[in-house]
C-alpha cells in the first residue's frame, strides 16, 4: 500500500554517530534528547549540540552508524529470490527464527519491527509490502534491526531477506562477549526484486543476536527487511523445527504469483513436515446429544437485534498469521468484516494455510445461552469442533463437519438446552478447505425472555 513520504523539516545530527536525533519542541531552550542509534545522551541548543557520555562510546558502532563502509570484509553471498530454491530457505532442519526484535526506527505497526519476529511473512515476493521492517522515515541515510534469538546450537550461517530495494543491507554484527562483533562488511549496491544476503560465520558458533545496518537511501522507496533466520551447523531437534508457511498472494502479479507456485512445487515436501506448531488440546470426554448445527443467513443488524453477546478477549490461539493484522483477537467484538468475503486483516488467521489442527479460546461475560454464532468470512467450511470450557470443564457442544462455501456466512450452533457459557474453544482443521480459513467474530445468542 502507499506510504507518503515524511516531513521534509532537516533533522538534527547526533555528533557522536551521525544518526538522526529525535525531533525537539523547544527550538529555543536547551534540552537533553537520547539518540535512538547509539543512545547518547546529546544536549541540544538551537543548532548547537554537545556529547554527553561520549567516552563510553563503542567506535565500530559509531563508524557504521556514519555510514562508513571501510572495505569488503566477511565471506558471504547476495541472490535473488528467484535463484534460491524454496527447500534451502524453507528448511525446518536447520532454520532458526527470531523471537524478539528492536530498530532504530519503524515506520508503523504493519511495517514495524515486530514483524519480523518469526519465519518470513513476504519472501520471496518484493516491494512495499506489509509484513516486513521499514525504518520510519526516508530522510535518514543509515538505520538498524536487530534480532534475538533462543539459545540454539552453533550456527554456520547468517541470512537476510531483503524485500524491498535490496542490496541496502552494507554490515551484519552478531553479539560476543566484548560486543558487537563484525561478521560482514560490504557496499550497498541496488538490486532488482527481493534477495537474500546470506554471511557465513567461520568457525560455527551459538549465536544470540544479530544486527544489520541499511543504506535507506539506496533507492527511491524505503529498504525493508522481511526476517533475518540463522543456519545452524547441525540439524535441528524435531521438537525445534519451525515450519515456515507459504506466503499470501494477494497484491502479486499473475506472472510472479506462477513462478512461485512453481518454486513451492520443487519444495512442497518441506511444507508439511513438523515444526513449532503447538500440539493441539486433548478432545474433552464430555459432550452434550442433539445440538444442530445450520448456516444463519443474517447480517450485522440481525445479529444486532437479537443482542448477540461478543467475546470480549482472545485467551489462547494455536497460532495466528500477525501480531496485530489476523491476530486473536480480530475475532473479538462484534463483526468489522461481514458481509465482506475475502482475505481480511480484521479477522483471525492461523500462520499457516492448509496445515490441519488450528483452534482459537474466546472469553465472554457469563451468558446463558440458546445458540452460537461463528461469523466465517474466508473460506468457510473449516470448522469441525464446538467446545465450552466454562469453569475448566470441557464439553464438547458440537463436532462434525460443514459445506464449504464461496462467500462469508454466520455458523448458527442450536444447543439443545440452554447453558451459561463465559468460555469457549472453536477447533478448525485447515486441510478440509484450501487456502487461509478466517474468523471475524464469535458471540452467544442470549435466551429470549
Amino acid at each position: 500500500m502507499p506510504r507518503g513520504e515524511s516531513s521534509t523539516t532537516e533533522l538534527l545530527e547526533c555528533p557522536g554517530c551521525g544518526g538522526p536525533l529525535p525531533p525537539s519542541s523547544e527550538a529555543n531552550e536547551t534540552v537533553d534528547v537520547v539518540c535512538r542509534y547509539c543512545d547518547r545522551t546529546v544536549r541540544v541548543h538551537g543548532t548547537e549540540r554537545s556529547v554527553e557520555g561520549a567516552e563510553n562510546a563503542d567506535p565500530m558502532v559509531d563508524r557504521l552508524l556514519a555510514g562508513t563502509v571501510e572495505a569488503r570484509r566477511g565471506s558471504a553471498s547476495r541472490r535473488p529470490a528467484v535463484e534460491v530454491p524454496s527447500v534451502e530457505w524453507r528448511s525446518a532442519e536447520h532454520g532458526v527464527w527470531p523471537t524478539a526484535a528492536r530498530a532504530s526506527s519503524s515506520y508503523g505497526s504493519s511495517w514495524g519491527e515486530g514483524q519480523t519476529v518469526g519465519p518470513p511473512k513476504v519472501f520471496p515476493r518484493s516491494g512495499d509490502l506489509p509484513g516486513a521492517w521499514a525504518p520510519g522515515t526516508r530522510q535518514s541515510k543509515v538505520e538498524w534491526l536487530e534480532v534475538d534469538f533462543e539459545e540454539s546450537q552453533p550456527v554456520r550461517a547468517v541470512r537476510v531477506f531483503e524485500t524491498c530495494a535490496a542490496g541496502s543491507t552494507f554490515a551484519v554484527t552478531v553479539a560476543s562477549e566484548g560486543g558487537h562483533e563484525l561478521v560482514y562488511e560490504g557496499r550497498p549496491v541496488s538490486q532488482a526484486g527481493a534477495a537474500m544476503l546470506e554471511v557465513t560465520i567461520e568457525p560455527p558458533r551459538t549465536v544470540r543476536s544479530v544486527r544489520v545496518y541499511i543504506d535507506n537511501t539506496l533507492n527511491k522507496t524505503w529498504s525493508e527487511i522481511d526476517t533475518i533466520g540463522l543456519v545452524t551447523a547441525e540439524p535441528l531437534p524435531p521438537e525445534r523445527r519451525t515450519r515456515v508457511p507459504r506466503f499470501r498472494p494477494s497484491g502479486c502479479s499473475v506472472f510472479a504469483f506462477l513462478a512461485v507456485l512453481l518454486c513451492f512445487a520443487v519444495g512442497g515436501f518441506m511444507a508439511w513436515q513438523h515444526g513449532s506448531h503447538p500440539d493441539p488440546p486433548p478432545l474433552p470426554m464430555d459432550a452434550i446429544d442433539g445440538a444442530n448445527m445450520m448456516v444463519w443467513h443474517a447480517t450485522v443488524d440481525e445479529l444486532a437485534e437479537r443482542d448477540v453477546v461478543w467475546a470480549i478477549e482472545s485467551v489462547e490461539v494455536s497460532t495466528q498469521y500477525g501480531g496485530r493484522d489476523w491476530a486473536g483477537y480480530q475475532a473479538v467484538g462484534r463483526p468489522d468484516v461481514l458481509p465482506e468475503h475475502g482475505d481480511v486483516k480484521r479477522a483471525w488467521a492461523p500462520k499457516a494455510e492448509d496445515y490441519g489442527p488450528e483452534w482459537i479460546v474466546l472469553r465472554f461475560e457469563p451468558t446463558r445461552a440458546s445458540a452460537i454464532a461463528i461469523v466465517e468470512t474466508y473460506h468457510p467450511g473449516a470448522v469441525v469442533r464446538v467446545e465450552d470450557l466454562t469453569d475448566g470443564v470441557e464439553t464438547t457442544l458440537w463436532s462434525g463437519a460443514t459445506t464449504p462455501s464461496d462467500e462469508s456466512r454466520v455458523l448458527s450452533l442450536e444447543l439443545p438446552s440452554p447453558r451459561t457459557i463465559d468460555h469457549l474453544r472453536v477447533r478448525l482443521d485447515t486441510r478440509r478447505v484450501e487456502g487461509w480459513n478466517q474468523i471475524d467474530a464469535v458471540g452467544l445468542v442470549p435466551v429470549t425472555p
